[in-house]
């Protein structure tokens, strides 16, 4: 399980019956979690990136329909063919791109231009499928923001420009250590290795952290995350305080005014807010949070809806199954509640998996309980379903015809 920030919205990449799925969350001003959409891919994600593109090219809404792209925020994931789809956070709609060269990993998106690396090399990407390598320094880590480029080499930082197909070095830090991250907020710039954390002020440097595991964020105040503590400095690199933790941080963010930290545990993503009063971070067990800023978000909460393609296609793998989940099949169909597109479904499905479609539903699924009633109502009587577990499901159909 992977998952990105980007102000008060979480992406979340998780595998679901052999499908890749991105579920994308807001966090409100309490640091609690909910579920705003969801949206399933063919194809394995080798890396995704927040990002705003500004395409004019049509997207492909849920229901089929086309829509001009907004520029508003989304992510961008280049997925195992070598294509990128950007998936707009507020609609859900993904928009497919073609592009010349296979990159695996992506170091940040401006704009309709994608900066990534493939085998050992920087290039630009652009969206309407222009391309280009970019000569570089050999490096351990690369930033692009606002068209400035920081290199992390072996024992340092370079800061230059990507000026057409080159790299410009306009200065070079001497850190003492290799590089292995590099966070920009600004005017502030902090390098880190994986045991020491600095300060770059122009060419000089001010140490802020030496420990294991250390990670750099930077918002407000530059955090420092280190395997059992959050420490916290200004952007000039005076200490504040230090925040203990029971277990590793994954990031500092903030949103509304507010700062937050983030972690996960197996499928979980926990948040909790963090306040000048804040000594301590500790977890939780369970399935349900206790305190009133900390939410636990689970891969099987509130499923968001599809498209009826995604959904006919999962409904087909799941019923093909020997053994079949029936609470798998109620999310999945709870996830589309079109009349139309639910008639079609039904209608095409093969009987067998008709009849087991209906063993597993239940009356939170009113509209496919009348569609398989009306159109296979007559053929399932007939079936093998033991009368006992037939009258039962009978009952329970009927009780829900109310809600049509």
């Amino acid at each position: 399980m992977k998952y990105s920030i980007y102000h008060n919205l979480i992406a979340k990449l998780v595998s679901r019956s052999g499908k890749n799925e991105f579920q994308f969350y807001k966090v409100d001003t309490s640091g609690n979690l909910s579920l705003h959409g969801s949206v399933f891919l063919d194809e394995s994600v080798m890396d995704f990136a927040w990002g705003q593109p500004t395409s004019s090219k049509k997207k492909r809404e849920l229901n089929g329909s086309a829509k001009n792209h907004t520029g508003d925020a989304s992510v961008i994931a280049v997925l195992s063919s070598g294509a990128v789809v950007s998936i707009s956070a507020q609609s859900m709609a993904v928009v497919r791109h073609e592009v010349k060269v296979k990159i695996t990993q992506i170091i940040s998106v401006e704009d309709n231009t994608i900066w990534g690396v493939s085998k050992g090399h920087i290039y630009r990407v652009e969206l309407d499928g222009k391309c280009s390598k970019v000569k570089s320094p050999e490096f351990e880590s690369i930033f692009i923001k606002d068209g400035v480029a920081y290199i992390g080499t072996s024992s340092g930082l370079l800061i230059g420009k990507m000026n057409k197909n080159a790299f410009e070095k306009d200065m070079e830090v001497k850190t003492g250590f290799k590089v292995s991250s590099i966070e920009v907020q600004g005017s502030v710039i902090v390098a880190s290795s994986s045991s020491k954390a600095v300060l770059v002020d122009g060419t000089n440097c001010k140490e802020l952290f030496t420990g294991n595991d250390v990670k750099v964020q930077i918002t407000e105040e530059i955090f420092i995350i280190s395997s059992n503590a959050l420490k916290i400095f200004t952007t000039a690199g005076d200490y504040i305080k230090t925040i203990s933790s029971s277990h590793p941080i994954d990031y500092v963010f903030s949103t509304n005014g507010f700062h937050y930290v983030s972690w996960h545990d197996d499928a979980n993503i926990h948040i909790q807010q963090v306040t000048k009063d804040t000594d301590s971070i500790s977890f939780q067990n369970g399935t349900s949070a206790k305190q009133k800023n900390l939410t636990l978000i689970h891969i099987d909460e509130g499923v968001a809806e599809l498209d009826a393609k995604s959904v006919e296609s999962q409904l087909l793998d799941i019923l093909s199954q020997d053994n079949i989940n029936d609470r798998e099949v109620t999310q999945v169909c709870s996830s589309l509640n079109n009349d139309n597109d639910v008639k079609h479904i039904v209608s095409n499905l093969p009987q067998e998996h008709v009849e087991r479609l209906f063993k597993a539903m239940n009356t939170t699924t009113p509209t496919w309980l009348k569609w398989i009633l009306l159109i296979h109502g007559n053929s399932i009587a007939k079936s093998s379903t033991s009368v006992k577990d037939l009258q039962e499901n009978l009952r329970s159909s009927v009780g829900s015809m109310s809600h049509l």
